[in-house]
């Protein structure tokens, strides 16, 4: 009677669970419809003020320094059909681009030339990239709560993402196969690492993404990462002098940017070349600084709370390590264009999370970053308004700056102290042999013969 009693107890505690569980898949799957609802509604109206302002008057709304004709990067690239059929190299000659920017996309781009990508293919290339982008920020999220999904709508609604969306740069394709990595790893490792590679092959700078591999499984991943580091060495020795006409092809500003460079960039606008220099030296000393403090502070974090990161393999947290990684990674590198921050949308479903996480350090952190995520993905909006107010204007681009530094700054300790503890998970290091010899069947006793 007492086994039975138990065994009755233990089904309606797994029923019990079990239930539990099929609800919150069903109220994460409603709040994944909601947000790709939400959507849905946001790209009618969108659509509904184009037909009724024009292009330049709609995307105005947020603030957005428009160019024209529409779609304004993405035509350096389908310009550059035109130049390759004048005989002219587009990444050292485009006059297809109405702008005659040279192209500053690795030469896998142009293989699209060879189907017939031209000019006349940007608006509908720009809508399939646009529509791309929304339904990865619904798809990345494992099982979105109220939360997250309220928190996702206003960044997707944001000045800097509408900055990508205005402009239709080959970003938001990026963004997607960053998500879809994400996605992927939930059940192929293998396919997750080809996709970041792809990547990085189109873009270069979605190689810093691979920080998701880092987890509670990452020593079963060694060898995925050991084939992608000599990838990405093979690469970049066969196509080294492309990258150098990259990195001289690429404009960078001071307004709508973000990164190590957009302080010196800016003081040597208004102060001169020599104090821009002397801006820059200092900025990119301070933020590498910060950068070994966050590892250091990971170091010491980690071994005070050994399992505040470590075991946590969520597809959420992968989700935080690419999106966190990119963004410090290109913060770094110098100076970027604000589309560039729609890879903190993956970060947010995370910080979320972690708002009300046990660990002290960890909660605070991670409202520190989304906070300042939420004012760096909107700040923008307010400068071009502001352009007649000198000293409202300069108060903004200083606050705007504070808020980039604090989201680096927060970000890469959290992201440096994941890495650092799923690094000491007792998962990933070796068993002594006799743990991973198989065990052998105990021979029958007698009572069994």
């Amino acid at each position: 009677m007492l086994g039975g009693g138990a065994a009755s107890a233990g089904a309606v505690t797994d029923g019990t669970s079990g239930r539990g569980a099929r609800e919150q898949a069903t109220a994460s799957s409603s709040w994944r419809v909601a947000l790709l609802a939400a959507f849905a509604c946001s790209a009618v109206v969108v659509l509904v003020l184009l037909a009724t302002f024009g292009w330049a008057e709609t995307w105005g709304l947020w603030g957005v320094p428009v160019m024209l004709p529409h779609f304004a990067d993405l035509r350096a690239l389908t310009g550059g059909a035109e130049s390759g059929a004048l005989g002219l190299d587009p990444m050292l000659q485009n006059p297809g681009d109405p702008w005659g920017r040279v192209l500053n996309y690795p030469r896998l781009w142009q293989m699209l030339y060879e189907v017939g990508i031209g000019p006349g293919d940007t608006t509908a290339i720009g809508c399939v990239s646009i529509a791309l982008f929304l339904a990865a920020v619904c798809a990345f999220p494992e099982r979105p709560s109220r939360a997250q999904a309220a928190v996702l709508l206003v960044g997707v609604l944001s000045p800097a993402v509408a900055f990508g969306l205005e402009r239709a740069n080959t970003d938001l394709l990026m963004f997607c196969l960053v998500a879809s990595a994400v996605v992927a790893l939930r059940r192929s490792p293998v396919a997750a690492g080809v996709i970041v590679f792809v990547a990085f092959l189109l873009k270069l700078f979605p190689l810093a993404a691979g920080l998701m591999f880092a987890g509670r499984d990452a020593c079963r991943r060694r060898w995925l990462v050991a084939c992608f580091a000599l990838g990405v060495l093979a690469y970049v020795a066969l196509t080294f002098d492309d990258l150098r006409l990259i990195v001289a092809g690429t404009q960078r500003g001071t307004s709508w940017s973000y990164g190590v460079g957009v302080v010196p960039r800016a003081i040597a606008s208004h102060y001169g070349a020599s104090w821009g220099r002397a801006a820059a030296v200092l900025a990119t000393l301070v933020a590498w600084a910060a950068a070994v403090g966050a590892v250091l502070a990971a170091v010491r974090w980690s071994r005070r709370e050994p399992r505040t990161l470590g075991s946590d393999a969520t597809s959420d947290s992968v989700a935080f390590r690419g999106g966190a990684a990119v963004f410090v990674g290109t913060f770094l590198l110098g100076s970027n264009w604000d589309y560039r921050l729609i890879f903190v949308l993956l970060t947010l479903p995370q910080l979320v999370t972690w708002w009300h996480a046990p660990s002290a350090a960890l909660r605070r952190l991670s409202r520190v970053a989304l906070s300042s995520a939420g004012w760096t993905l909107w700040a923008s909006a307010l400068l071009r308004p502001a352009g007649a107010w000198g000293g409202t204007r300069r108060l903004l681009f200083v606050s705007d700056e504070l808020a980039n530094w604090a989201l680096f700054a927060s970000l890469s300790v959290i992201l440096a102290a994941s890495v650092v503890a799923s690094a000491r998970d007792p998962g990933c290091r070796a068993r002594p042999r006799a743990e991973r010899r198989p065990q052998q069947p105990a021979a029958p006793s007698r009572s069994d013969r």
